[in-house]
């Protein structure tokens, strides 16, 4: 039964939801050379009515539910991208008392993007929980640790790389305009 501590809870069972999806672009014609803002709202069930998560556990009568939700904002200067990122989750239906991650978080991500080559760029950022540490789920191991399930901090670096560019290469405000 997957109920690991640190991460966000997952039933193991068939999950299913809906999420939507908005962005806004300053430049709609040269999309990364300006200012855009997106934002992700998704409703999610776990399936987990009847769902034993843990041998002293109860058989929960419900199907856990949450919405997740995130806004981004970039703004390029040159060959970096500023980022900022607030994203989380909100517990409408939540899981029985023994899963660990049935706290709701909110976390607010600065990062920043190097793009030395169109085809490769380079992420580093720091996810900041902004919400509060209450912790509802105390498993005998933690009474003693008094460690939170869902870290104050984490930070991440990512290299990305686009093997196979489909699409024509961005031209210069000058090429646009011959």
């Amino acid at each position: 039964v997957p109920n690991y501590v640190w991460a966000e809870y997952s039933s193991g069972k068939t999950e299913f939801g809906l999420q939507g999806f908005f962005s806004y672009y300053a430049d709609p014609y040269l999309l990364s050379r300006d200012f855009s803002a997106h934002l992700n709202l998704g409703w999610y069930t776990h399936n987990d009515a009847g769902k034993i998560v843990d041998r002293r556990d109860r058989k929960p009568g419900f199907n856990a539910t949450k919405l997740q939700y995130g806004l981004g904002l970039v703004y390029p200067v040159g060959m970096v991208d500023l980022m900022l990122e607030v994203n989380g989750i909100s517990w409408i239906q939540q899981p029985d008392t023994m899963v660990y991650g049935r706290e709701e978080f909110t976390y607010v991500t600065p990062a920043i993007r190097y793009k030395p080559y169109r085809w490769m760029y380079a992420d580093l950022g720091v996810d900041i929980r902004v919400s509060s540490d209450v912790e509802e789920t105390k498993p005998p191991w933690r009474q003693t640790l008094n460690l939170p399930n869902y870290p104050d901090w984490k930070a991440w670096l990512a290299l990305n790389f686009t093997l196979l560019p489909l699409s024509p290469t961005e031209k210069t405000p000058e090429e646009l305009e011959r």
